[in-house]
């Protein structure tokens, strides 16, 4: 049932998030500064139409359950998911996000464009990046989920939408990272990376795949269901696919 905890993939998203924090704490200090989702993102309305909203004592609810909230995470999700309400309130749930970052280098601002919407029951995520009206990547992830406390609330069908709407909007956005603040997960890097691109097919040895990680200058970017992300990717332009740089 939604919003009820999944020990194997939370223990997943603890383990990932905990590598990721703590090097990202140890890089800190020389780290160069890269947009991240909440100063690089912006959102646009794709579709404005009148929409049948029958939830007219969500909102309530909403101020009922931020009341109970302790947690200062548990707050902040009840703050976005009454900010998402009001704005899309008799609109057509649908809206696109815009992540600005370096896939293949640091010479020119890439854009990943992460559209959110509703359809039928579902809440679809859609990431996709085009260069030169080419589109080169797209993923599809369905009803994104984070758990934030368990409470009849998050149980409620009727709402389902407008939690999985925001969940979408605020945390299946894609992570960029910066290469340099993980040359310690090097070898991970190489073993999974070389182990994807053998099976593919494609011929390529230790030292040549090592010389293209040490002289790439563009992101690192991570993507995926918010509990249990896909992992952490490399752009490998050779084939013009990412590539794994760490999976959890």
């Amino acid at each position: 049932m939604y919003l009820k905890k999944n020990d194997f993939q939370y223990i997943n998203r603890v383990l990932l998030s905990t590598l990721l924090l703590l090097f990202v704490s140890c890089f800190n200090n020389t780290k160069k500064k890269f947009p991240n989702v909440s100063e690089s993102s912006t959102i646009k309305l794709e579709e404005i139409g009148e929409y049948n909203n029958s939830d007219t004592s969500f909102m309530s609810e909403c101020q009922n359950m931020l009341s109970k909230c302790t947690d200062e995470s548990e707050k902040k999700f009840m703050f976005q998911l009454i900010e998402t309400f009001e704005k899309f309130l008799n609109k057509v749930l649908d809206t696109v996000l815009y992540t600005t970052c370096f896939i293949e280098t640091n010479e020119k601002v890439d854009t990943i464009k992460t559209r959110i919407f509703e359809n039928e029951d579902e809440i679809v995520v859609y990431y996709s990046w085009a260069k030169n009206d080419k589109l080169l990547w797209e993923k599809k992830i369905i009803d994104p989920y984070v758990w934030v406390k368990d409470d009849p609330f998050f149980y409620n069908e009727e709402w389902i939408k407008w939690i999985r709407f925001t969940t979408g909007i605020y945390y299946a956005t894609p992570e960029i990272y910066e290469l340099s603040s993980f040359h310690s997960l090097k070898e991970w890097a190489l073993v999974v990376g070389l182990n994807e691109l053998q099976e593919l097919g494609f011929a390529i040895d230790r030292e040549s795949y090592e010389q293209y990680i040490e002289n790439f200058n563009g992101n690192l970017i991570v993507w995926g269901e918010p509990e249990v992300r896909d992992g952490m990717f490399i752009w490998y332009e050779p084939l013009q696919i990412f590539i794994s740089f760490y999976k959890p």
